[in-house]
């Protein structure tokens, strides 16, 4: 029998197709780092323990927030951070925390890190939002109508994805202030609480006046009814806790861990509750059995 090359090429083109369609895509590695500033830097820097970890290992980025003490009172504290981290990849997702804020500059923080204050990304069915909870406020004050803007698009922008967006297996919520109320928790959280809704009678929008927990949280609810998996990180933390872990009767996840054990330890504030070792917190993401999981890694040389 002649050997037809043509049809021994044709069937080695769908041989070679239906390999590549059935190769597991590979775990993404992610970490998480909340509330990692170096206390002794004058806000310039970042835990030095961290500065050593290799960044570029891990396929995501995650920070919780209040990364340096101050952070934009001076230029090269970003371009530093950018040395660290290579915004420029496109795969760090940040929080901002008041720290970042407390100089202003956000037009600044835009231009080096390339992401807005709040935004909305997915990573094929795992889906990243991050939220800019300094735009919370207190109610009783006269908001200008400009500043309100931002206010109302964050609430839209959280509209949109838990209406329209399809195809995701889990929303990760990227945060800085603590969100987890005792109307969440299902069971009263003391008010100093290690992780207790930040400024609970704080409003979150213009548009729809109230709290994260009445404005924010239902459409959340409603993404986790779905069939999608919720999972909120905090990064303002480390002062009372080192790891927090908590599933509410909703079903959704309540994540934070923090850095805090550069602190001066002979003049320790009194909102610092806890010197037990830092941790950060390691996630691994399955995309074809579409699980994922984390743990709480030791940071060592406390």
């Amino acid at each position: 029998m002649r050997f037809n090359l043509s049809i021994y090429f044709l069937v080695l083109f769908f041989i070679s197709v239906l390999v590549a369609c059935n190769t597991p895509e590979d775990p993404l590695q992610i970490v998480f780092l909340g509330h990692p500033y170096d206390w002794q830097s004058e806000g310039q820097r970042i835990d030095p323990r961290l500065e050593k970890m290799p960044f570029d290992t891990f396929d995501q980025i995650w920070l919780g927030g209040d990364v340096c003490g101050r952070l934009t009172q001076k230029d090269e504290t970003l371009l530093y951070l950018d040395s660290l981290f290579s915004f420029k990849n496109g795969n760090v997702h940040w929080a901002w925390g008041n720290h970042d804020l407390v100089y202003g500059r956000q037009d600044y923080l835009e231009k080096i890190t390339g992401k807005p204050g709040f935004y909305f990304t997915r990573k094929g069915s795992l889906g990243i939002m991050v939220l800019n909870t300094n735009l919370f406020y207190f109610p009783g004050g006269n908001i200008p109508p400009e500043r309100c803007i931002a206010k109302d698009q964050q609430l839209e922008m959280i509209q949109s994805v838990t209406d329209t967006v399809t195809g995701l297996s889990h929303l990760v919520v990227l945060h800085h202030h603590c969100l987890l109320s005792d109307t969440l928790s299902g069971f009263t959280i003391h008010p100093d609480s290690i992780f207790n809704e930040a400024h609970p009678e704080y409003w979150v929008s213009c548009k729809e006046k109230g709290t994260f927990t009445h404005i924010f949280y239902p459409h959340f609810k409603k993404m986790q009814e779905s069939g999608v998996e919720v999972v909120f990180i905090g990064g303002d933390v480390g002062m009372h806790a080192k790891e927090f872990a908590y599933k509410n009767p909703d079903g959704i996840w309540f994540l934070g861990s923090g850095i805090n054990n550069t602190v001066d330890k002979r003049y320790l504030p009194k909102y610092v509750w806890t010197t037990a070792p830092d941790k950060i917190l390691l996630l691994t993401y399955h995309p074809d059995s579409k699980v994922l999981d984390w743990t709480f890694h030791p940071l060592g040389g406390d």
